[in-house]
């Protein structure tokens, strides 16, 4: 996906694997990490966690990750061809998986 663009911003829209307002604030975000001169690892790495971040306050569970990612037929096949594994999904997941305990235990405090 080319992100060349004039004035910093993007070509063509970013993917969002949790489509809802999340979308926006990952193009704001890519926009700025890019605009501060942040490498595209950094820029990944930051998307990821702010995907994952929204799975959790959508009320995705980890069982509905594989579903969800599943239905993203062409980035599935593509990913597996060039990295012979679903690196979104891993990458994505991963950082769900981690952030679940910091996010019960910050739930937890709130209710008491």
């Amino acid at each position: 996906m080319s992100t060349e663009s004039t004035a910093g911003r993007p070509q063509q829209r970013e993917t969002s694997f949790i489509e809802t307002s999340v979308g926006l604030l990952t193009e704001q975000l890519i926009y700025k990490l890019r605009e501060e001169g942040c490498s595209e690892d950094a820029v990944k790495l930051s998307t990821s966690e702010l995907e994952a971040l929204m799975a959790h306050v959508d009320g995705i569970d980890a069982d509905d990750f594989e579903r969800l990612f599943d239905s993203f037929e062409q980035i599935r096949d593509e990913e597996l061809e060039k990295y012979s594994h679903y690196r979104t999904l891993d990458e994505i997941k991963g950082r769900f998986e981690t952030m679940e305990d910091d996010i019960t235990t910050a739930t937890e405090v709130i209710q008491k």
